[in-house]
């Protein structure tokens, strides 16, 4: 029961008017509806109504024997034991949480980006080594050609070599041969 009266901010044994106006005063502030819907307000008000439920229910206060002293003047500074409940924080899209999710969003977008471009530059590696391979043997096989073509072009410069010794010993054979000089 104490902690009924707490949550009003009063003392034990208050009186029902008393109840009522603390009630009011903070349902008012507390009103979830016009902090933002903000968790901690929602929370702060079940916790008024419940005890306001409570405490104006006389069944309870007849049952706990509370003492309902009726008198004249108010406690002294009754309100002021009102706990204090802070401003409502106006939500801003940059809020602790939001930042956060934001924040989680933004790395994971750039996690995936680089994700992307290491593929891509594998993908570019694997096709540079597969270049780099072809080009490999395409040289050695540059390399057999003008070997290959090395040889026939020595041979061939011996063949020419014998066909210009042939051409010579014809020339002279067939100038031999009609030579009217000749003996």
């Amino acid at each position: 029961m104490k902690k009924y009266f707490e949550s009003l901010g009063l003392k034990e044994g208050a009186s029902q008017e008393e109840i009522q106006a603390s009630y009011d005063k903070l349902s008012d502030e507390l009103d979830p509806a016009k902090n933002n819907n903000q968790e901690f307000f929602k929370e702060e008000y079940k916790k008024v109504q419940e005890a306001y439920d409570a405490l104006s229910n006389s069944s309870i206060l007849a049952s706990d024997k509370v003492k309902i002293e009726n008198t004249d003047k108010p406690p002294k500074s009754s309100i002021s034991k009102i706990p204090f409940y802070p401003k409502p924080i106006k939500k801003s899209f940059f809020v602790k949480e939001n930042l956060i999710v934001v924040l989680l969003i933004i790395l994971t977008g750039h996690s995936f980006y680089l994700q992307t471009k290491v593929s891509e530059a594998t993908k570019y590696a694997k096709r540079a080594s597969s270049y780099a391979s072809d080009a490999t043997k395409y040289s050695k096989r540059a390399s057999s050609y003008a070997s290959e073509a090395s040889s026939y072009a020595s041979d061939a410069a011996d063949i020419a070599s014998e066909a210009a010794d042939f051409a010579s010993d014809a020339y002279y054979a067939a100038y031999a041969n009609q030579c009217s000089f000749c003996p």
